[in-house]
């Protein structure tokens, strides 16, 4: 049985190779590397600057910065019409943690995602990005920790790296963290 770390270095090949595929201009849309990154430039807000990738069909900008809080965050990801990320599937999960694998400077960190615990009475997991907001459908919560372990209102996820794995984590919405922007479909 494949475990989620074979899938995810399976992925972080494939991507390697569409990469390098794509640097020699053989990709199979015809575009060039350096043309999937005009299409997603970095994104400003002020004087800051976060650092941008087009991966899949979706632009994905990574913060170097902590805002103090989950809803500054969204708010930030918001102003440039993107929204705080969410996996909603096992692929988009993996595609990230690959991006971040192989990216040492995105590594050994946290970011916030647009999930957090339903604060209307749902009591359950939700993704927070667009109204109506959507339960989550597939989780890849941190085992060792025996994530999610606060399962209340003022509750939020993110992506846990500091011990290289990738999983998710729950943490209160207060804490001041990195996160990650996705482009609006």
């Amino acid at each position: 049985m494949l475990t989620y770390k074979d899938v995810a270095t399976a992925t972080f090949i494939g991507i390697s190779l569409l990469l390098i595929s794509s640097a020699s201009g053989n990709s199979a849309h015809g575009a060039s590397l350096t043309q999937l990154e005009s299409d997603c430039p970095p994104y400003f807000q002020g004087n800051t600057s976060v650092p941008c990738w087009y991966l899949g069909n979706k632009c994905y900008c990574f913060s170097s910065f902590r805002l103090p809080t989950w809803m500054r965050c969204d708010e930030y990801c918001k102003g440039g019409n993107m929204t705080l990320l969410s996996l909603e599937t096992e692929a988009e999960d993996m595609l990230i943690n690959s991006h971040v694998q192989a990216n040492p400077e995105l590594n050994f960190s946290e970011y916030w995602t647009s999930g957090r615990y339903s604060q209307e009475g749902n009591n359950r997991w939700e993704w927070a990005s667009t109204q109506p907001f959507q339960p989550f459908n597939y989780t890849n919560w941190h085992p060792i920790y025996n994530q999610p372990d606060d399962n209340e209102p003022g509750s939020c996820a993110l992506l846990y790296f500091l011990d290289y794995s990738g999983y998710w984590a729950d943490n209160v919405c207060i804490y001041s963290t990195r996160f990650v922007c996705e482009s609006i479909e």
